[in-house]
C-alpha cells in the first residue's frame, strides 16, 4: 500500500492520514507506517532501512520486505549495486514468511532485475549445478569468463555462493 502511494505521488497524503492517527492511536505501527510513508515519498534510502527493522520487530515481515524492495532500488538507481543485493536478498528472506502474500512490490523482487541477460542465464545454470567447465563449454566461453559473469552476478545480488543462487531461481 505504501509504496503504491508513494509510486503515485499520493504519500503525502498517506503520512499526513498516518500523523493523525498516530495522535489518536497508541503503539509503534502508526508511527512506523508514517515514517516508512516519509522515506518512501524522499526515497530515503536510510529511512527505508529503518523502517523495514521497524517493521521486522513488530513483526510484521510482509512489510519489512517491501521497505526493504524499495531500499533496494533506490540503492541501484544511486548505482549501489552491492547495497541493492543485500536489501533485495533480505527482502526475500522475509517473504518467505508470507509465501502466499502476493503486493505489487513484492512480485517482481526475484531481484535478478539488475542482472544482464548473460548474467542471469549463467547465474541460472550456476544454481542448476551446472560446474564453470560445464557452463563454458554451453555457452561456448573461457571458463575465466563464465567465473567473472559469477563473481558479478554475486556482487549485484550480494550472494557469495551458487547454494544462494539455487535458493534464488527455483
Amino acid at each position: 500500500m505504501l509504496y503504491e502511494a508513494a509510486r503515485f505521488g499520493a504519500a503525502k497524503q498517506v503520512e499526513k492520514r498516518l500523523d493523525a492517527l498516530a495522535e489518536t492511536v497508541e503503539g509503534d505501527l502508526a508511527r512506523v507506517y508514517r515514517d516508512a510513508a516519509a522515506a518512501l515519498a524522499a526515497g530515503d534510502e536510510p529511512g527505508l532501512l529503518a523502517a523495514a527493522d521497524a517493521f521486522a520487530e513488530l513483526p510484521a515481515p510482509l512489510l519489512a520486505a517491501e521497505m526493504l524492495t524499495a531500499a533496494g532500488r533506490v540503492a541501484q538507481a544511486a548505482g549501489h549495486s552491492r547495497r541493492a543485493g543485500a536489501a533485495l536478498a533480505r527482502a526475500r528472506e522475509l517473504a518467505r514468511c508470507c509465501p502466499t502474500a502476493r503486493t505489487p512490490e513484492l512480485d517482481d523482487v526475484e531481484g535478478t532485475q539488475q542482472l544482464t541477460p548473460r548474467e542471469r542465464e549463467i547465474a541460472r545454470l550456476a544454481a542448476g549445478q551446472a560446474t564453470s567447465p560445464e557452463i563454458a563449454r554451453r555457452l561456448r566461453l573461457s571458463v575465466r569468463t563464465v567465473d567473472n559473469h559469477l563473481a558479478h552476478v554475486y556482487d549485484k545480488l550480494g550472494n557469495s555462493s551458487r547454494i544462494e543462487l539455487t535458493a534464488l531461481f527455483r
